[in-house]
């Protein structure tokens, strides 16, 4: 059968509740050692099936995840743009490390790990979308789109569901283009030129390169000529087809190929509780 969507479920809520009540004292992992019979699951699409116990260490002292369950959910993102997982984030911070992934910041000043609110224009840091949009939605975009190498991964992780939807776009997905296996390619996204970020470290870039690989970011990059100005108009065209991710459930992560996938948030004027904690990874697996 082919994979479609792939998600990581825990019985979450049981493993949270070890971990922040029955065992306040104790370090992460011990805590979940009281959770000894948690089941990673993926779902392949409406089935879901059992891939195997969680494992202790070996030294017996906590549980860990397979490294190569979230290599293949990496990989599974970067075929098909993203990949949708339920974790506590430390976990999955510590698989990444395991895996040696590099957090990295998408701004610079900033920390890798960053929690993200909706903010209006007057809140916002400048020059960032939320600075332009406000609490309106956002444009499809890559993060860290001004620097030469952006990240190759995003880590989006809500703890609390909330009512404010990501949008998701990519050519490898069906969900988001119809046409699929074939791949839309106009010409136009190699050969337009943007210049990216300010000052003395600006530079000239186009918003696609050779396969499926992008860096296209309204807020920070200016479109220097036609073909540009077609990117622009191109990705505005193409957020009528994007995916709609809610966040409905505890501890829910998405995982986004963030050169091969475009996001953004969704409208915020009507909330005022969500909560995203967002990290961006440079990856080993991608190179």
């Amino acid at each position: 059968m082919k994979v479609r969507s792939v998600s990581i479920l825990t019985p979450t809520a049981k493993l949270t509740h070890a971990y922040k009540s029955e065992a306040p004292g104790l370090s992460l992992t011990r805590a979940w050692c009281l959770c000894p019979c948690s089941v990673l699951n993926v779902s392949l699409g409406c089935e879901e099936i059992p891939v195997g116990n969680i494992e202790q260490d070996e030294h017996g002292e906590g549980l860990r995840l397979s490294e190569v369950r979230l290599a293949n959910l990496a990989e599974f993102a970067r075929r098909e743009g993203w990949a949708t997982g339920v974790m506590p984030l430390p976990i999955l911070r510590l698989e990444a490390s395991k895996l040696g992934w590099t957090p990295v910041p998408t701004r610079k000043g900033e920390e890798p790990v960053v929690e993200l609110r909706p903010k209006t224009s007057d809140e916002a840091s400048p020059r960032s979308l939320s600075a332009i949009h406000g609490l309106n939605a956002q444009p499809l975009h890559t993060d860290g789109a001004h620097f030469l190498d952006p990240p190759d991964f995003v880590v989006l992780h809500a703890e609390d569901p909330n009512d404010v939807a990501t949008l998701l776009w990519s050519p490898l997905n069906k969900k988001t283009n119809s046409k699929y296996p074939v791949i839309p390619a106009p010409e136009y996204l190699q050969g337009g030129m943007f210049v990216v970020g300010g000052g003395a470290e600006k530079f000239l870039a186009s918003a696609g390169a050779a396969g499926v690989r992008y860096r296209y970011d309204p807020g920070c990059m200016i479109p220097c000529d036609e073909r540009a100005r077609k990117v622009v108009r191109y990705f505005e065209e193409v957020a009528k087809d994007a995916y709609i991710h809610e966040w409905t459930k505890p501890q829910q992560f998405l995982l986004i190929s963030n050169r091969t996938a475009l996001h953004a948030r969704a409208d915020a004027n009507n909330s005022s509780d969500r909560i995203i904690t967002r990290i961006a990874y440079q990856a080993e697996i991608s190179r």
